[in-house]
């Protein structure tokens, strides 16, 4: 069971004073009143900071948070793993904040993830990989996560250790690495500081550690890229953090480099590593920045830790375990569990957008068809000479851009339509307006609906709009004859199908309104591929995007057809 305790008992568990905790409540109330505000632009940010911190999994962190477990997102009841002689194992509540390292090379990740059926973390890593941490062990994040977002179904990028996946994150793919053995600064492909220098966008890589910034401890993962490896703005201290903060000179993109209070098991205690990220959300917090500012904090892989949460299959390298990853910020959906499919590639997206700038995908080709192995780096390759293609996964649309945490216009409803209503959705395309949305054996279709027609059709073609399942701030959209079923869709199809009470239901049946893309009517895009809205097409109904891969995402008459204009309903 958690147990809720306020913010001033958790600041007081943390060993902080009155003179601190008044600071953090008064930040705290400052970023409840702009939450209390309409949501602003997102031209409001002018700040993105990442800290990442190394090796943990999500039911390692919040895998038994009560929120989580509510968003059907936690660790299920009853769940063990087997233990090789016919019994098993179950996740056992943590005593110890510097834990014995576990295996978490690829072959280890592997041995774990066992082709998605998630068994093999007892079997492969032994006891330790099965424990986990709790509010109590962990009040600051957990106090994030109840004031701000946690991404409830963000995964690292691949099934193996570090290296790779701190590549990822900078540069949307490792290249074909899947090993801890990435020479400094020997990189030359694009990454992320490549699109923010060409487009002027200010940048630093602060190194939160006592270590000095020319010590090759200090490193961080950005020095990998020879462009990049003896640049001074790479190399900053803790210091120059805060004097940035306190001089208004915070640049646009933020980085956090932290080698000796980085929690990774075996080495460091998971609360000093805490302690660290308080330490630096507290100061933007306290700062003119914090207004405008972004704050992303992820963890680099899981750690050869459990979690139940099989990831999804990209392509030969991952994507990864999941990891807890917590956006705070005052745009921040408050108390929010987000159930996004994200992975490291999403903070390269988020970056992006808030920046206009072009995708890693669009720039950078060599990855495309194949990669190198150098040495045996790459092994997916199975010792051949080329591994399966890595191409930056910043383009792909089925990963969000992390803006879905965020409560800033364009993003969540920008239209408001009549809620806990019974209405109807009527085509728009030019020929097609006498047809209806409607379900006919549970799957979504449009059809002629008009006063003749039969009782049982008028129903299906009526829906109550409520509140959105996934997020409020959205809607769904209730059967009229099927009360507690939603149209949701499902391998892209809009169907009708009963709450199971899953968050994947939830976000699959969720629909944020937006203008019609005709200028006519409205638009409702799916909570959880952003970039795909409700779509007629050959009286099938999808979610579909504009000139996607398949055959509904047709560009011909796209911005008609996803066009809807809500009308009284035909079964009041």
């Amino acid at each position: 069971m958690q147990h809720r305790y306020s913010r001033r008992r958790v600041l007081q568990a943390l060993g902080l004073g009155v003179a601190a905790i008044g600071a953090l409540d008064f930040a705290w109330e400052e970023r409840e009143q702009a939450v209390a505000q309409s949501a602003v632009s997102i031209q409001s940010i002018k700040h993105i900071l990442i800290s990442c911190q190394e090796n943990h999994s999500f039911d390692n962190y919040f895998g038994t948070c009560n929120t989580v477990l509510d968003a059907h997102l936690g660790i299920p009841a009853g769940w063990s793993q087997p233990n090789g002689k016919g019994g098993v194992v179950q996740p056992y509540h943590l005593t110890e904040f510097q834990t014995p390292d576990t295996d978490h090379s690829w072959k280890g990740i592997h041995r774990e993830w066992n082709g998605g059926k998630m068994d093999g973390f007892y079997t492969a890593d032994g006891i330790h990989a099965m424990g986990y941490y709790t509010q109590q062990d962990l009040p600051f994040y957990y106090q994030m996560a109840s004031q701000y977002t946690l991404c409830g179904n963000y995964f690292c990028s691949v099934l193996g250790p570090s290296d790779p996946n701190h590549m990822y994150r900078v540069s949307g793919t490792s290249g074909g690495y899947t090993n801890n053995s990435v020479p400094f600064g020997t990189l030359t492909y694009p990454m992320i500081l490549d699109l923010l220098d060409e487009h002027g966008i200010t940048f630093k890589n602060y190194i939160i550690s006592s270590l000095s910034p020319n010590d090759p401890g200090s490193a961080s993962p950005l020095t990998w890229w020879a462009r990049w490896a003896n640049d001074s703005r790479l190399k900053q201290t803790e210091t120059d953090y805060h004097n940035d903060l306190q001089k208004g000179t915070l640049p646009q993109v933020c980085f956090f480099n932290n080698p000796t209070n980085n929690e990774h098991p075996g080495v460091y205690n998971v609360q000093t590593g805490q302690n660290s990220q308080q330490s630096i959300i507290q100061a933007l917090m306290n700062s003119t920045a914090w207004a405008s500012s972004v704050f992303i904090l992820t963890y680099d892989e899981a750690g050869g830790f459990f979690d139940h949460v099989a990831p999804p299959v990209f392509d030969a390298y991952g994507a990864g375990i999941r990891v807890p990853t917590l956006v705070i910020s005052p745009f921040a959906k408050p108390n929010h569990i987000e159930g996004t499919l994200y992975e490291h590639s999403s903070m390269l997206k988020f970056i992006e957008k808030v920046f206009n700038l072009p995708t890693l995908t669009s720039v950078n080709h060599q990855f495309d068809t194949a990669t190198p192995n150098l040495g045996g780096n790459n092994e997916a390759a199975q010792s051949s000479q080329h591994g399966p293609p890595a191409p930056p996964r910043d383009g792909r649309s089925d990963i969000g851009d992390m803006t879905e945490c965020l409560n800033i216009q364009g993003l969540g409803n920008s239209v408001r339509v009549p809620l806990n209503s019974y209405q109807s959705f009527q085509v728009t395309t030019p020929g097609f307006t006498d047809r209806f949305l409607r379900y006919s054996s549970s799957l979504g279709y449009t059809e002629v609906v008009n006063g003749g027609s039969s009782t049982l059709l008028k129903q299906d073609a009526t829906f109550k709009i409520v509140p959105g399942l996934a997020d409020a701030s959205c809607y769904s959209f209730e059967s009229r004859n099927y009360p507690g079923q939603y149209l949701r869709h499902s391998n892209y199809r809009i169907r009708k199908d009963p709450n199971d009470g899953s968050m994947l239901f939830k976000q699959d049946a969720t629909f944020c309104a937006q203008p019609g893309l005709s200028g006519t009517g409205v638009s409702f895009r799916s909570y959880n591929y952003p970039d795909r809205y409700i779509r007629h097409m050959n009286m099938e109904v999808w979610i579909s995007s504009d000139g996607g891969p398949n055959a509904w995402d047709n560009p011909n008459s796209y911005v008609q057809d996803v066009s809807w204009s809500i009308v009284a309903p035909w079964k009041p």
